[in-house]
Order: C-alpha cells, then structure tokens, then sequence
C-alpha cells in the first residue's frame, strides 16, 4: 500500500483490499519460494526416489 502511488487510502485511514489482496499474495508467494528450495535441496541431495516420497506421487 506504501508503494501505490494512488494515496487516497490515507484520507480514509485504511486499508483497501487491494493492498490487501496484495499484500498476502506477496507474502504467500515469498513463502513458497522458500518452501520450494527446501524441497528442491532435498530431491538434488537424495536419489530420485526422493522426489516421490516428498511429493506423494506414484
């Protein structure tokens, strides 16, 4: 909401749920990312079997 250029949210005192909708996807998005080279770090260091047994897959 900081970096929207449009202010008009300061006037009302809060919020749109557009910088909310934002704001999570963000941060949903940032949390995946981390979730995903964590996982990534453990299929490279196993077998491929690995791959299979973290992602359920048959």
């Amino acid at each position: 909401m900081y970096n929207d250029p449009n202010k008009d949210w300061l006037e009302d005192g809060f919020v749109k749920l557009e910088h909310y909708r934002t704001g999570t996807g963000v941060a949903v998005q940032s949390a995946s990312e981390e979730l995903r080279k964590g996982y990534d770090d453990a299929v490279r260091k196993y077998s491929k079997n690995a791959e299979v047994i973290l992602s359920g897959r048959r």
